[in-house]
């Protein structure tokens, strides 16, 4: 098949209105995630896609080639919806807290899957932090199955829930591409439909789409600016925390762009040995859980069904601020 054509398109043309429809971006995306892409047109449609803003078009897409190749696992018996936690960068400039939010989340019976990637790209991964709490990699889909019937906790690498993603994520690094704030990852959905994303983006622009595409697809979704690409509201200032749920949106907290928390409750040393302390004394209620972690908590536990009012939901999570958490 000849691709030139399309990949001139998406060369010449920076509007996304007159980028590529929805059965090419399907089509190009299928070929990308079954390695049906030669290598230099496979390195050619990443760069020329990473320079330009996509379309809501060509994001359907993506997400429809993506849905038929992911490994479909099933949620837990239980009468909330299953958070999906992507996690795929790392943190420098501050301690990794997600695994604390899924630790949280675990604590009141809602299911957690992480996915994403082994690595830290030097920075301290979701992975490693996991790994002190005994949670390891799950190898495959059955074992991750049983981690969430059992556990109701599960960190599976991308690998496993969709090789041609982990393709596109190793592509991506090897023509000189960042997979932080990486969109397609919030798009993967092992639940068919039935989870709640988590979805950090990078700016306005990304939450845009993101929006768009959830509201096409009816799927549940929190949208928020993640801390260096981890899925962790800002321990230090608060992001705006919206809720796509069937078609709707609805803001659940405005940012805090204009006012900064202290940041003294955090470890000094933003290293693994130091978060990992840190984590667990936050959990054990001796040291306080930043106020932006306890509004994100409280999104989850609304957006979930873990409660059908946001205002008890607050309520329930700020009981995680001293370690008196009563499920």
């Amino acid at each position: 098949m000849n691709y030139a054509p399309y990949f001139k398109l998406l060369a010449t043309t920076l509007d996304p209105s007159q980028g590529l429809d929805e059965e090419t971006s399907h089509l190009l995306y299928s070929a990308l995630f079954d390695a049906g892409l030669p290598e230099l047109e496979a390195g050619a449609f990443i760069a020329y896609s990473h320079a330009r803003s996509a379309s809501l078009q060509e994001i359907l897409g993506l997400q429809r080639a993506l849905a038929a190749r992911v490994t479909q696992l099933r949620p837990p018996q239980r009468d909330v919806s299953p958070v999906l936690i992507p996690t795929y960068c790392g943190t420098v400039n501050y301690p990794n807290l997600t695994a604390l939010l899924a630790l949280l989340l675990q604590r009141y019976e809602i299911p957690v899957l992480l996915h994403g990637t082994l690595e830290g790209h030097g920075g301290v991964a979701t992975a490693y932090v996991l790994r002190e709490f005994n949670i390891l990699p799950s190898g495959s889909a059955q074992h991750a199955q049983t981690c969430l019937d059992q556990d109701l906790l599960a960190f599976v690498p991308t690998a496993v829930l969709s090789p041609g993603l982990a393709q596109l994520i190793s592509l991506r690094s090897r023509v000189g591409l960042s997979n932080q704030y990486f969109f397609p990852a919030a798009l993967l959905d092992p639940f068919a439909g039935q989870g709640l994303h988590l979805s950090n983006v990078a700016n306005f622009t990304q939450a845009e789409s993101l929006r768009e595409v959830y509201r096409s697809t009816g799927h549940r979704a929190l949208l928020f600016r993640g801390t260096e690409g981890e899925p962790f509201a800002n321990p230090t200032r608060r992001p705006a925390l919206e809720f796509v749920s069937n078609g709707e949106h609805v803001m659940l907290f405005d940012d805090e762009s204009g006012r900064a928390h202290s940041a003294l409750r955090l470890p000094r040393n933003i290293n693994l040995s130091s978060t990992t302390a840190w984590i667990k004394q936050a959990l054990a209620g001796v040291v306080a859980i930043p106020h932006p972690l306890l509004n994100q908590l409280a999104c989850c536990l609304f957006a979930s069904g873990y409660t059908k009012d946001i205002h008890q939901a607050k309520a329930i999570a700020a009981m995680s601020a001293t370690g008196l958490v009563s499920p």
